[in-house]
């Protein structure tokens, strides 16, 4: 029988400043490796509504957030009526709720500026903020 241990130790790297500026050039693109665009189709993603609006002249309209792709209220439109209709026509109450959807993402300067709901999975109730 074999034991393991993980133990912390500290590491030292002695770097000049050409390899240090080396380094950091290839951490950075390494890192942007990394980064999934964020634009095209997102599959059974997880939305919730953040803002909708039954006004069809309003000029706030309806804001949704992924977090899986941006913290933050996106401007959101619907595909066709009977996505819309699933979303805010079939439950008492959107706002207690979040939907897995398929979106398609458009961006500006690298930031989510739209949503496209184009179809509906599922509805689940959203978890009780405490």
């Amino acid at each position: 029988m074999s034991a393991r241990f993980n133990v912390a130790a500290p590491i030292q790297i002695t770097l000049n400043s050409l390899e240090a500026n080396a380094a950091q050039n290839t951490a950075k693109r390494e890192i942007e490796l990394l980064h999934e665009p964020i634009t095209g189709t997102k599959e059974k993603v997880l939305l919730y509504w953040y803002q909708a609006r039954n006004d069809p002249r309003s000029q706030a309209g309806d804001r949704a957030i992924i977090e899986s792709i941006y913290r933050g209220p996106v401007k959101a439109v619907f595909m066709n009526e009977n996505v819309k209709a699933k979303m805010l026509l079939d439950t008492p109450n959107p706002f207690t709720h979040a939907y897995v959807v398929d979106v398609s993402v458009e961006t500006v300067r690298d930031r989510p500026a739209l949503y496209r709901i184009l179809n509906v999975h599922e509805v689940i109730e959203k978890p009780s903020e405490t």
